[in-house]
């Protein structure tokens, strides 16, 4: 089976960023790109990813959300309270999702969510959510792999 790939925001902004955001466009309509809604929230509405996207979502394949998916919902508070501070893989410290303060609106922990619980492979170019893949034993890879993967990069 085809693998899927959840992506955060960063991500995301990383292929608009390399003129590549049609690159996802095989991968969104085959159903192995995902997008948890609350990171399509953070991206502004008018941005060129948030448009693709939205787009690609016509036959609801690409948006993900928590309301429809009750065991990413009840992972999400686990997630949170324990990639949300400062956490440590061996000697490395990771600033968390709240990076070093108290901010809950971080939508990190959703990517992770449901990649734990659908085994989805993460895309993000954030340490902190790298250091959570990886003491969650799921997959991650860099905008430029998800590039690769979906075609490459020329």
């Amino acid at each position: 089976p085809a693998q899927v790939h959840c992506c955060d925001a960063s991500s995301l902004i990383q292929f608009r960023n390399a003129g590549l955001l049609t690159r996802l466009r095989r991968l969104a309509l085959n159903g192995q790109l995902k997008v948890p809604s609350a990171i399509l929230g953070e991206l502004n509405r008018r941005s060129e990813a948030a448009e693709q996207i939205a787009r690609w979502n016509s036959a609801g394949q690409v948006v993900v959300d928590l309301a429809r998916q009750p065991q990413a919902l009840a992972q999400l508070a686990r997630i949170e309270r324990t990639y949300g501070p400062r956490f440590r893989v061996g000697q490395t410290t990771y600033a968390g999702f709240w990076r070093g303060g108290a901010d809950p609106t971080t939508k990190d922990s959703h990517v992770i969510a449901f990649a734990s619980v659908n085994n989805w492979v993460v895309v993000t170019e954030d340490a902190s959510i790298r250091g959570a893949c990886f003491l969650e034993n799921l997959e991650c890879v860099g905008w430029e792999e998800l590039a690769r993967r979906a075609g490459g990069l020329s």
